[in-house]
């Protein structure tokens, strides 16, 4: 062999493949330098070793059936990551107590296949990319840095056809985790008692996923409630997510907010957890899942305190609602989470082992499970986040209507990634942008919106003459509100639009645009091989570019952006649920 591929730049693994693989010519370097890896590419070139960093942005590569390597990784992670933890955990049993817990040991599997999916994705990525660029037949050296939580053999096995070496740096991970652990410890020991109960009543526990308030309009978590239907309301906001309201609003709604993360998380007790053999799992997994243990009895004990019957989530990535599952049962606890976003393919951070799952509609099913690992009863719902933000741009509609515009579009970006391993790159958004500019600037009866998803994704990044141009036409803008994500929603802004575009990946906003009987299209850049695909095909929703996107909306096809023959398959019938629906009995 001639080339070695190594994930990131270490002099010393560099010194050690030169010696033990003298015939290496080539050096090829995927991530990005940091300023130690450029000094040490200096000093290597000045001895003569040959090292290449290449350019490229992974998104933009294709794999043999035309989808981006980032989305084909992505799946591919995903499948990988449950095989993984399916073969970790083949045999073994979960003790609680010394009773054996058959569903238990599924909600572990989904932890460890939650957990190892970041690093699955990692190193998929980089073999994909080695494959794209010289094909499966040769064979090449690759030196990469050693995981975390999955094993060596794993992606020996997976990658046979290539030699591996993991890389060793001097590294204090053992100290870290020990040090970690023994701080949560003492932490943990003690749990507090101060918890607010009004009349000794039952009460329901979310998670909080989004900022909280209590008024509906923008993005407010929980979007749906009703002073009415709870009297007791516990919110977890562990994750620290901004609170929009007053204290003294949550008490007379009668709300208790819990933000101290070691409430919910007792040192006490966990070791009744017990796996039957645990010395194949990986070290720091081992740790992670002890930690794991330790959250479910301290939920079980917090959950038993407050006397708490439901527990309603919606994301369900928080180990909370995972850790959740392991003790219901025994606390007499039903477990709901709902559906937020409009997926295409199974991940799995978003799927849950909950009670109830409250989805779209059937065809989801499918995407939120995989083999026997999934929700335990799977209902339909609908959409219920179609909240009406307090913005009014009729008056601009109308002014815009009185000068000649005919068509007011609305374009949802995706987030721009700026390290070499995203989806969209920096230059791919802003060619997008320039070409609605330019849209704006060739015809005087188009305006067009642009609605970013967050904040700091603004145009105004953007150092553009064409889109310059385009601001001061009074026909192009740009709508956003809040300090981090956008709280406009696209509910509110659909309602100005005689269009709206959106991206195949991550179409939850033309969803629910589209059930306010807009038209709407998707973006298909990426080659993205949606699980939906079948059922966007019976509608002209999906194009495979903006320009050609456009195009067909300056054409006005009647049937182009059309959701009408489709909209009940992926949101079933607009049901207008709230909480009541939620919270009755199924």
């Amino acid at each position: 062999m001639t080339k070695a591929y190594f994930d990131d730049l270490n002099l010393f693994s560099v010194l050690k493949i030169l010696f033990r693989y003298p015939l290496i010519e080539q050096f090829i370097i995927l991530n990005d330098l940091s300023w130690r890896g450029k000094i040490i590419l200096s000093i290597l070139d000045l001895i003569g070793i040959s090292i290449t960093s290449p350019t490229f942005f992974y998104g933009s590569l294709r794999n043999n059936h035309g989808e981006s390597l980032y989305m084909s990784s992505r799946r591919e992670a995903s499948l990988e990551a449950f095989k993984y933890s399916e073969n970790l955990m083949k045999g073994l049993n979960l003790n609680y107590c010394g009773e054996n817990q058959l569903n238990g040991i599924n909600v572990v599997k989904l932890f460890i296949a939650k957990r190892t999916w970041d690093e699955m994705e990692y190193y998929i990525k980089i073999f994909n990319y080695i494959k794209n660029k010289e094909g499966v037949s040769k064979n090449f050296l690759v030196v990469i840095r050693p995981s975390n939580t999955i094993k060596k053999e794993f992606l020996k096995s997976k990658y046979s056809q290539y030699e591996i070496n993991f890389r060793k740096n001097i590294s204090f991970r053992k100290l870290k985790i020990w040090t970690k652990k023994i701080i949560k410890f003492f932490l943990g020991l003690k749990i507090k008692n101060k918890i607010n109960l009004k009349n000794h009543q039952s009460t329901t526990v979310l998670v909080a996923s989004q900022a909280i308030s209590l008024d509906k309009n923008d993005n407010p978590f929980p979007n749906w409630f009703k002073k009415s239907l709870f009297k007791n309301f516990h919110i977890i906001n562990t994750s620290r997510q901004k609170l929009k309201t007053t204290k003294k609003k949550l008490f007379e709604n009668g709300i208790t907010v819990e933000e101290n993360f070691f409430n919910i998380y007792s040192s006490i007790n966990y070791s009744r957890f017990t796996l039957s053999d645990s010395q194949n799992i990986p070290y720091a997994l081992k740790h992670q899942l002890n930690d794991f243990f330790k959250l479910a009895c301290g939920l079980k004990n917090y959950l038993m305190r407050i006397k708490c019957d439901l527990f309603l989530f919606i994301d369900a990535q928080d180990p909370i609602t995972d850790a959740v599952q392991l003790i219901s049962k025994m606390i007499n606890v039903e477990t709901r989470c709902i559906q937020f976003t409009n997926m295409g393919m199974q991940v799995p951070l978003m799927i849950t082992s909950a009670d109830v799952f409250f989805s779209f509609s059937e065809k989801f099913k499918n995407i939120f499970h995989w083999k026997n690992i999934g929700p335990k009863n799977f209902y339909p719902l609908g959409y219920i986040f179609k909240n009406e933000s307090k913005i009014e741009f009729q008056s601009i509609k109308k002014k815009l209507k009185e000068n000649g515009v005919k068509k007011i579009i609305v374009y949802f970006d995706e987030s721009v990634q700026k390290d070499k391993w995203g989806c969209f790159s920096q230059k791919e958004i802003l060619d997008e942008i320039e070409l609605l500019a330019k849209t704006v600037i060739k015809n005087r009866n188009i305006a067009i919106i642009l609605k970013p998803q967050f904040i700091f994704n603004t145009v105004r990044n953007y150092n553009s003459p064409i889109i310059s141009q385009a601001f001061s036409s009074q026909r192009f803008f740009e709508i956003s509100r809040g300090k981090h994500r956008n709280d406009i929603t696209p509910w509110t802004i659909s309602k100005y639009a005689d269009y709206c575009i959106g991206n195949l990946i991550g179409a939850t906003a033309a969803l629910e645009c589209a059930l306010r009987n807009k038209k709407v299209i998707l973006i298909n850049s990426k080659g993205y091989i949606h699980d939906h695909n079948p059922i966007y095909k019976k509608a002209e929703v999906v194009f495979s570019s903006l320009e050609i996107g456009l195009n067909k909306i300056l054409e006005g096809g009647e049937k182009i952006g059309d959701w009408s023959n489709i909209i009940n398959e992926l949101a079933g019938e607009d049901l207008k649920i709230d909480l009541s629906i939620i919270d009755g009995k199924l």
